[in-house]
């Protein structure tokens, strides 16, 4: 029986996950731009670690949105420090 999500459905017997329509258009661009294929994402864990690993991504895409506001680029400067850029590896397991 698959668990079903917003933007990948699991297959229970195996723990293998696949990204539904909406997954793929909400994650493929943002790992792309850190070197992740989204098609070598295959478990929950691993779809975690890519999120994890992209975070600077959105904190970038922020920083482009109000580019111009010093107002809101001073109050995201504090961002930059507390998210480090990953050095993304795949579990080996």
């Amino acid at each position: 029986m698959p668990i079903n999500d917003r933007f990948y459905i699991k297959d229970l017997a195996t723990d293998k996950i696949r990204f539904t329509t909406a997954g793929k258009k909400e994650f493929t661009s943002r790992f792309a731009r850190a070197g992740i294929d989204i098609r070598t994402i295959d478990t929950e864990e691993v779809f975690k670690r890519a999120k994890i690993a992209t975070h600077h991504i959105l904190v970038e895409d922020m920083f482009k949105e109000v580019e111009g506001n010093d107002i809101l680029t001073k109050a995201l400067e504090p961002l930059k420090k507390i998210l480090p850029i990953w050095d993304w590896r795949y579990p080996t397991e």
